[in-house]
Formats: structure tokens, sequence, C-alpha cells
């Protein structure tokens, strides 16, 4: 696979969004063991001034909807954090996401990397590069709310570890290669 804007990008926020599902599936699975209702665990935090775990869930979807709006230069969809009431609607979410991202035309988002897109901060609309905005934006913004999310409930007591969360991210680069020896 060569190293292109497409490569470096779009992957890695599919990956996000696979971790994201992962992680979910074990809380859910804890949650029925442990006799608490899915949907309660939506509105988990690790402190009181931080939002929960539906922001969280919220922010992985539309960071990685955003990245295909932007780079292909499309209205963003409205979506709210506050639209994922159950966890039905926080599956949907990460579903949409990812048809979003697995609808990307690689041609244009190829094309696009160098043209000016608009984001918009605390101080009002901005424009960068969409490359520029990947990695001042996009990214930071995926793992921060990615991390977060599996720091809410790991710190809940749900059984996470590292693979949970790592293992979306290596699969497509070693699960097909020979191991050595």
């Amino acid at each position: 696979m060569p190293y292109t804007f497409y490569n470096s990008t779009v992957p890695v926020f599919q990956s996000a969004l696979q971790s994201l599902a992962q992680i979910l599936k074990k809380a859910h699975s804890h949650a029925a063991e442990n006799n608490i209702p899915a949907d309660d665990l939506l509105s988990w935090r690790l402190a009181d001034d931080m939002l929960p775990l539906a922001f969280q869930i919220h922010e992985v979807g539309d960071t990685s909807m955003k990245l295909v709006s932007r780079v292909q230069g499309t209205d963003p969809l409205p979506w709210s954090w506050e639209d994922i009431k159950t966890w039905e609607d926080a599956r949907a979410r990460i579903s949409e996401a990812e048809s979003l991202l697995a609808g990307v035309d690689e041609g244009l988002f190829e094309k696009r990397a160098d043209e000016t897109v608009p984001f918009v901060t605390g101080k009002g609309t901005r424009e960068t590069v969409a490359r520029g905005w990947v990695a001042i934006y996009g990214l930071p913004t995926l793992f921060f709310h990615l991390t977060t999310a599996y720091g809410i409930l790991r710190n809940k007591g749900v059984g996470l570890g590292k693979p949970d969360y790592h293992l979306a991210f290596t699969s497509p680069w070693v699960a097909d290669r020979p191991t050595s020896g």
C-alpha cells in the first residue's frame, strides 16, 4: 500500500471506529454481567466536569464524518452528541461514520489534500489545507476522544486492556505478514 494522504488518514479513522466498537462491545458485556442497564454507561464520566461517554462516542464518529465532509467539500451532517441516548444510538453513530468512510472517493480525497477547507473553532471559522486539518484537528481529536472513552470505561471497572484499543490499528499491518524464525 503506497503512503498517500488517503492511506494515511481514512484507514486510521476506520481503525479508530473499529477500536471504539470493540471497546463498547466489552462494555456492553460488562453491563450485562453486572446488571447495569447498558444505556446508563452513556452517562459515565472520568470526572464531574468532563463530558460523558456519549459525548466521547459522538466525537469519534463526528470527527470521522468531518474528515469526509471537509476533504470532499461537502457540508458536515448536523450530528449532536445529545442524540446518543441509547446503546443502539451509539452503535448507529459508529455505523454511520463507518459507512461515510467506506464511501470516500479516494481520487477526490487525494486531489483535495492541499486545498483549503473550513473548520470551526471557539474563535469562529478558520481555514487550512485539508492535510493541515487532519494534522491539527482531525487526528488529535480522534485519538483524544477514543482514549477518553477507553479511560472512562476502564475507570468504571470494564475489563479492558491495551489489545482492545490497539488491535484494530495493528491488524491491517501485521495480520498477513509472516513471522521470522
